[in-house]
């Protein structure tokens, strides 16, 4: 669930209240947000003010309403998950590969049943690189209507410092979780996804990015499922709806796939 954000204003000037937490958990989250407004990627930290984060508001139109030509969605995307792989590393705990496995089968066994999640079973069983990677904070929420695009064409990132410490499952995980993430929520083809890894410069394993993608997506599909359960009409079908932008490139994966 979002957070409940407000607008404030005086005169010209706007800014976006939000509450971070109290005592170190807001000012861990106002450090990174100042982070990412001086590497170029987010809005001015104003202030934390009663455990609520001020920050400046920005006016621009979502990545959905103003998609990006594919070579610039792809050179903000790798400079993006660059900087948070170098910056964001943390010891914080996250679920364990076995554990997203686990709930990737639960998942897709719930919502696509028993034979493909026997599928997904043996796809995630497959053996990945032993070597244990760094864990980042995460950002987590790579959907295009999370990204901001302003009028001189800068793109900025909203939401950026706390869904890998929302209450679920994942928590802090490898930048490959991201790199997954941004393959799934994009569409990114193999060159794509390439070009965006090559681009990092980093030692990024891509077997743990083709272990995450399914993990991924059952898990967008989880939480979407759920969130409609709980939901009546028009609600319910958006989010329905949302679910299925997770479900058809699951069952894709799935009937594609070789074990």
């Amino acid at each position: 669930t979002e957070r409940r954000k407000f607008l404030a204003s005086a005169g010209r000037d706007r800014w976006l209240v939000k509450f971070a937490g109290l005592g170190e958990t807001g000012l861990r989250k106002k450090r990174a947000a100042a982070m990412l407004h001086e590497a170029g990627f987010g809005s001015q930290v104003v202030a934390l003010c009663h455990g609520f984060l001020v920050e400046r508001w920005i006016d621009g139109s979502t990545m959905d309403q103003a998609p990006l030509p594919r070579e610039k969605l792809i050179a903000e995307l790798t400079n993006y998950l660059t900087w948070r792989a170098l910056n964001l590393r943390t010891c914080e705990p996250g679920a364990s590969l076995l554990a997203l496995a686990e709930m990737a089968v639960s998942n897709a066994s719930e919502a696509l049943g028993e034979k493909r999640a026997a599928t997904l079973r043996g796809w995630l069983s497959k053996p990945t690189s032993a070597h244990v990677l760094q864990r980042v904070e995460i950002d987590g929420k790579l959907q295009p209507w999370e990204f901001l695009v302003r009028a001189d064409g800068t793109v900025l990132k909203t939401d950026a410092v706390d869904h890998c410490r929302a209450h679920d499952l994942i928590g802090c995980q490898p930048i490959e979780w991201d790199i997954a993430g941004a393959r799934v929520e994009y569409g990114l083809s193999d060159s794509d996804v390439r070009t965006l890894v090559e681009g990092m410069e980093l030692a990024i394993d891509r077997d743990h990015i083709g272990f995450f993608e399914p993990c991924y997506l059952a898990f967008q599909l989880g939480l979407w499922s759920t969130a409609a359960q709980s939901e009546n009409g028009g609600e319910k079908t958006r989010l329905a709806e949302m679910a299925d932008r997770y479900r058809m490139p699951l069952i894709r994966f799935l009937d594609e796939c070789r074990i």
